[in-house]
């Protein structure tokens, strides 16, 4: 990457703890004599989070096989789609299921039967 160009940040999620990606990998140039190793880029996740204002690192995270696999992008930071009303991101919780008592049937069937 030559020249880091800076946007908002960005946080991305993993689904490991210590998600190591490797985006670019590293390689030995020769040089006459010499033998180099080329920088690669790497990108370490640290307890599931990273985060980057790296638009040209943000790129190539977002075109990743493993985007949206492995790794996602935090909703929160996703720009909107018109600027003057912001996105607004509301947490879903799951239904609460209470379990059945000892001994008592099923309501599921209950609901499908009917006397004819």
């Amino acid at each position: 990457m030559a020249k880091a160009t800076t946007t908002s940040p960005v946080t991305f999620t993993s689904k490991y703890r210590q998600y190591l990606l490797i985006l670019e990998p590293s390689y030995p140039v020769v040089t006459g004599v010499h033998k180099m190793w080329t920088k690669g880029i790497e990108v370490q996740f640290e307890n599931f989070k990273f985060k980057t204002d790296d638009a040209e690192l943000i790129a190539k995270l977002r075109e990743c096989p493993s985007f949206g696999e492995d790794y996602f992008e935090n909703p929160a930071d996703v720009p909107a789609q018109n600027p003057e009303t912001p996105a607004k991101v509301e947490p879903t919780e799951p239904p609460v299921v209470q379990p059945r008592k000892r001994g008592a049937r099923s309501t599921v069937d209950a609901a499908v039967k009917t006397d004819s």
